[in-house]
C-alpha cells in the first residue's frame, strides 16, 4: 500500500503511461480526499466520501502554494515529461480546481519548456462546467471507466448515493478530448469476465474517447480479495475492444 504523499509535488515517478511524471497533489496530506471507494486503490480505503474540498480550504494547498511549487519545479534542474495533477485522492474535488489548471498551463506557457500537462480523474466531477473546461485545456485528461453497469460500478467503487454510472457517462460525454482509463481485477470482484467486458464496451460505444487504456494491479489494493488480471487477458480485451468499438487501445 502506498502512502499518502506529504506535499503538493512528488517524483518523479516512472508512469507506465506518462513516462517520467512529476505528480502535484493538490489534496490534504492528512487524509484521502475522494468522491468514491474504489477496491482497487493503491492508497487503500475511503473511510469518507465527499462530493467536493470545500469544507476543508484550511488543509488543501492554495494557488498561491501551488504556484510557488510548481514554477520551482519548473525553473529548477528536475527533468520529467509530464506534470499530473493527482495525489490523495480526487484532484477535481479542489475548489480552485479549474484556476490551478490554468495556473499551470499558464506557467508552462511563460517558461517555454516541452513538457505536457495530465490530470488523472476519477470522472465524477467531469459534469460540472468548471471541471470540463480546465480538462478541456490539459494535454491528457485520463478519466476512469471501469464499468458497465451499476451493478458492477458499485462493487468496485463503493455504494455512493450521489454519483452513478451513468452521471459518469453523461459527463464524459461533455469533453472534448480524453482518454479512457481501465483498471480489471478479478476474484471476489471480477470485471474482466466476458458478460462484465460485454457490458463495459457498450458503454465505451457511447463515447467518443481518443485512446482507451486497460491495466490491473501493479500494487497493493485495499482489498486483498481481488487479483491481478495477466496480460494476455488484457490483450484479449483489447483486442476486443478494438473490434467492436474501432477505438485505439493501448494495454499496460
Amino acid at each position: 500500500m502506498m502512502d499518502l504523499q506529504e506535499g503538493i509535488l512528488y517524483g518523479p515517478l516512472q508512469s507506465r503511461r506518462l513516462g517520467l511524471s512529476l505528480g502535484v497533489n493538490i489534496l490534504p496530506n492528512s487524509f484521502k480526499l475522494c468522491s468514491l471507494n474504489c477496491c482497487y486503490c493503491q492508497y487503500g480505503w475511503t473511510h469518507e466520501i465527499y462530493e467536493s474540498g470545500q469544507q476543508f480550504a484550511d488543509v488543501l494547498p492554495s494557488i498561491t502554494e501551488v504556484e510557488t511549487a510548481v514554477s520551482g519545479a519548473i525553473d529548477g534542474s528536475i527533468e520529467f515529461d509530464y506534470l499530473t495533477v493527482c495525489g490523495n485522492g480526487e484532484p477535481t474535488l479542489h475548489p480552485e480546481f479549474a484556476a490551478i489548471i490554468e495556473l499551470i498551463c499558464n506557467l508552462r506557457q511563460r517558461s517555454k519548456k516541452d513538457f505536457g500537462i495530465a490530470v488523472i480523474s476519477n470522472s465524477t466531477t467531469c459534469f460540472l462546467p468548471g471541471t470540463k473546461s480546465a480538462l478541456d485545456l490539459v494535454d491528457l485528461a485520463v478519466m476512469k471507466l471501469d464499468a458497465g453497469n451499476e451493478q458492477m460500478f458499485k462493487k468496485l467503487n463503493g455504494k455512493t448515493a450521489a454519483t452513478s454510472l451513468d452521471s459518469i457517462l453523461n459527463g464524459l460525454k461533455k469533453l472534448n478530448k480524453y482518454i479512457v482509463q481501465t483498471m480489471f481485477v478479478e476474484g471476489a470482484i471480477n470485471n474482466s469476465s466476458d458478460s462484465e467486458v460485454d457490458s463495459w464496451l457498450e458503454s465505451l460505444k457511447s463515447l467518443n474517447p481518443q485512446c482507451v487504456q486497460v491495466y490491473s494491479l501493479a500494487r497493493t489494493a485495499a482489498s486483498d480479495k481481488i487479483r491481478q488480471v495477466k496480460k494476455s487477458r488484457l490483450e484479449e480485451i483489447a483486442r476486443l475492444g478494438r473490434l467492436k468499438t474501432g477505438f485505439e487501445f493501448e494495454v499496460f
